[in-house]
């Protein structure tokens, strides 16, 4: 035969080689295995760069972001509205598009998205909330609405919020641009944004 195959070498048989060249030439699968698995274990190591505990292939964006997401900001205009819910919230019944973000609480996301995402500095308030029943909570204020509070100041810290009845907030939030359905369990942890513009 002309050909003359490196992997089973025809003139040498498996004892006559060490542990190692079998495994290199494939005749000790075992082996071969368990040098397999420690190889693809220490590419898996370095495959993609960690942030924040969780892998992310862009710089500087939050993981919080997924892609889903991400491309929905993007494709929003000046104007358009997006609704950060709470886990109670039916977003997938009432958004025109519905992205979950389980796991995080709607005052985290929003701080992440506004790292991206311009608050619309043309209205007095480009921020909205639901209003509480009268009694509920001391001053009629959800303890939620402080964070989303620090949370706009990283961006606009002049925004005010429209407070805003159930109903007529449940229209709205059918009319916006998305709904981003996240984990947040604290009661009237809803909130509607408002796309400003980036300036050059």
């Amino acid at each position: 035969r002309k050909g003359f195959c490196f992997n089973r070498p025809r003139f040498w048989g498996a004892a006559d080689l060490t542990p190692l060249k079998q495994a290199a030439f494939g005749l000790n699968p075992l082996f071969h295995r368990a040098i397999m698995v420690a190889s693809v274990g220490r590419r898996s190591k370095r495959a993609a760069p960690q942030m924040n505990g969780g892998f992310f292939m862009l710089k500087g964006i939050s993981p919080i972001i997924s892609p889903e997401l991400l491309k929905i900001i993007a494709e929003m205009g000046h104007g358009d509205e997006l609704v950060l819910a709470d886990a109670n919230f039916p977003g997938t019944s009432i958004g025109q598009k519905c992205v979950r973000c389980d796991g995080h609480g709607c005052a985290e996301v929003m701080r992440a998205l506004l790292t991206l995402f311009p608050l619309d500095d043309f209205v007095e308030a480009p921020l909205a909330v639901m209003q509480v029943p009268s009694g509920m909570f001391p001053g009629d204020k959800a303890p939620i609405w402080e964070a989303f509070r620090a949370a706009a100041d990283t961006d606009l810290p002049t925004a005010k919020f429209d407070m805003m009845a159930h109903d007529a907030f449940m229209e709205r939030a059918k009319k916006a641009f998305a709904v981003v359905q996240t984990g947040e369990t604290a009661l009237y942890g809803n909130i509607i944004i408002r796309k400003g513009v980036v300036r050059a």
